[in-house]
């Protein structure tokens, strides 16, 4: 996937967190329906795009551990959902840990 695509997602998102005046929960549960209709999964090349945009390529070793839970072909999928709320948790505390979302 391209830069293009991943500004989408940071379009998305930033779109999400500004309907202050609707509930969080709404906001970005609209948000990911958004992504998800952009994309199935994430492959690991997209893990490293995403990683290399908002330059958090330490965080790979775990986003692999934790969240690459799909073999599809023998294709390495990532659930989109995890390892986005992941790479908001370090962008609000850089030393946050992984956890199930």
């Amino acid at each position: 996937m391209n830069r293009e695509f991943y500004q989408e997602i940071k379009n998305i998102l930033e779109s999400a967190r500004n309907k202050v005046y609707q509930t969080a929960n709404f906001a970005m549960v609209e948000a990911y329906w958004q992504i998800g209709k952009s994309s199935f999964g994430f492959t690991e090349q997209d893990v490293k795009e995403l990683l290399s945009y908002y330059e958090m390529k330490a965080a790979l070793e775990t986003v692999r551990e934790w969240y690459d839970g799909y073999l599809f072909g023998g294709t390495s999928v990532y659930c989109p959902w995890d390892v986005i709320k992941y790479v908001q948790a370090l962008q609000k505390d850089r030393n946050a840990g992984p956890k199930n979302y």
